[in-house]
C-alpha cells in the first residue's frame, strides 16, 4: 500500500523517566505426584512519567512552527499498565518428561488513552491520543525432557492476541497477533547450571487503514475542518480524506510486517 509522504511531518518525543509499584499473589497446588496447578494475580501499575517534550520540525517549516510547538518543554503522563491473572498446569508423564499449559488473562482495557500534560501549554494544554485497547489472553505450551542427569531439553509455543483495535492502531506500536516458537537446553556442571534458549516471534501482518494521524494538535478532525471539535468523521470529511489518501495523509497507513529473534543465556550456582 501507499505510505504517506512525511516531508511536512514534525517529530515528537517525550524523553524522561518514571516509576510505579504493584503487588502479586500466587498459589501452587499439587493434587498428585504427577500434576501441579498454579494460580497467580498481578495488580495493575500506574507509572508516573516525567521528562522533556521535544518537537523536531522539518527545516522548511521550523520558523513557522517553533512558536506554537517549541523544541523543548517539560511534560508528564501516567501509563496505566494492566493487571493480569495466570492459570498454569503441569503434568509429569514420566520422571524425565513433563508438559505444561499456561493461560494469561491481561486487562489491557485500562489503556484507554494516552494523555501528555505540557507545562507550557503549547501547542495545547494536553495532547490526547485515544487507544481503547482490549482485554486479551495469552496461551503458552511448554515441555521439557531430561536427557540424562546433566542435560535438560526444552521446547515451547505461544499465541498472544493483540489488544490494539483497528480503529486506533498507529505507527507508534503497530502490534498484531503473534506466534512464538522456542527451544532450549540446560546443562549442569558441578554446582553450576547453564541454560540456553532461543525464541522466534512471528507477528502477523497488520494493515493500518484508519484515520489516526489526521487529527491535528488541537484535536480538530480533520485538520482542515476549522470549526469541528467533536472528533466525528462525517461523509464530507471522509470524502475529503479519501481524496488526500496517498499524498500527504494518512500518517502511517500501510502494511506492517515484523518478527523478532531472542537469544537468552543464564547461569546459576548452588551453594
Amino acid at each position: 500500500k501507499t505510505i504517506a509522504n512525511s516531508v511536512n511531518d514534525s517529530k515528537f518525543a517525550l524523553d524522561g523517566e518514571g516509576g510505579g509499584h504493584n503487588w502479586d499473589v500466587g498459589m501452587l497446588l499439587k493434587p498428585s505426584a504427577r500434576f501441579q496447578l498454579g494460580l497467580a494475580y498481578r495488580s495493575g501499575t500506574d507509572v508516573d512519567y516525567t521528562g522533556k517534550v521535544k518537537f523536531t520540525h522539518p527545516s522548511h517549516l521550523a520558523s513557522a512552527l517553533s512558536a506554537a510547538m517549541p523544541s523543548s518543554q517539560d511534560g508528564e503522563t501516567t501509563l496505566h499498565l494492566p493487571a493480569s491473572f495466570n492459570v498454569g498446569a503441569l503434568y509429569r508423564f514420566t520422571e524425565a518428561w513433563d508438559a505444561s499449559l499456561d493461560l494469561n488473562f491481561v486487562r489491557w482495557s485500562t489503556y484507554d488513552k494516552l494523555v501528555i500534560d505540557l507545562a507550557d501549554n503549547l501547542p495545547v494544554d494536553k495532547l490526547t491520543q485515544e487507544k481503547n485497547w482490549e482485554n486479551t489472553t495469552v496461551v503458552r505450551l511448554g515441555t521439557s525432557y531430561r536427557l540424562n542427569e546433566l542435560t535438560m531439553l526444552r521446547g515451547g509455543f505461544l499465541y498472544d492476541k493483540t489488544p490494539v483495535p483497528d480503529e486506533t492502531i498507529d505507527a507508534q506500536l503497530p502490534d498484531n497477533d503473534r506466534l512464538g516458537f522456542s527451544v532450549g537446553f540446560g546443562r549442569t556442571v558441578g554446582r553450576f547450571n547453564l541454560d540456553f534458549s532461543y525464541l522466534f516471534l512471528k507477528f502477523m501482518d497488520r494493515d493500518k487503514d484508519n484515520y489516526v494521524g489526521y487529527t491535528d494538535v488541537t484535536n480538530e478532525f480533520p485538520p482542515t475542518a476549522k470549526s469541528k471539535k467533536d472528533g466525528v468523521v462525517n461523509a464530507a470529511d471522509k470524502s475529503m480524506l479519501e481524496f488526500m489518501r496517498g499524498t500527504t495523509y494518512p500518517v502511517g497507513n500501510g502494511t506492517y510486517k515484523s518478527h523478532a529473534n531472542l537469544l537468552s543465556v543464564s547461569a546459576s550456582i548452588k551453594f
